[in-house]
């Protein structure tokens, strides 16, 4: 199977910088926050975390500059997975994806949940990390950290 993702992240940071949504109209998901040494990123329907040496803040994600940031972060841990949910799961069939309801590569996982593509490979950085499947979800653990991919949704 191919796991390869066009651009590798190469550091943490830069990994879970791919969680963001710039376009969102919500502020905080166009950043990376960094909260008790966990960096977090979300775009609402995906979350990458990991461990990082930067200070507490709010940073950019394309240069990780710290950046002025008016709202307030979501509390992040609250979102994190209850791993007892979770089994195990493979990653069979990547490249039989299915066109989703917006367009989108969309593959099942595990047979209990579809989900993107695109956001699946940029989570395993190119190499099938361990994957974990509950219904409506996929969570992982990377190279650089953890994440978690929500289903697709209809809408």
């Amino acid at each position: 199977m191919d796991f390869r993702v066009s651009n590798v992240a190469i550091t943490a940071e830069d990994w879970v910088a791919r969680a963001v949504e710039p376009k969102s109209s919500s502020a905080w998901t166009h950043f990376v926050h960094v909260q008790e040494g966990i960096a977090y990123a979300t775009n609402r329907r995906r979350m990458h975390w990991g461990a990082t040496v930067f200070p507490d803040g709010t940073y950019d994600p394309a240069s990780f500059m710290p950046t002025q940031f008016d709202g307030e972060a979501p509390d992040f841990v609250r979102y994190l997975p209850d791993w007892a949910e979770f089994i195990e799961a493979r990653i069979d069939g990547i490249e039989d994806a299915s066109p989703g309801p917006k367009g989108e590569a969309i593959i099942c996982v595990g047979g209990e949940a579809l989900v993107n593509k695109i956001w699946l490979l940029e989570a395993m950085n190119g190499k099938p990390d361990r994957v974990f499947v509950a219904p409506h979800r996929v969570a992982g653990v990377g190279t650089f950290g953890h994440f978690m991919i929500a289903q697709v949704s209809n809408k």
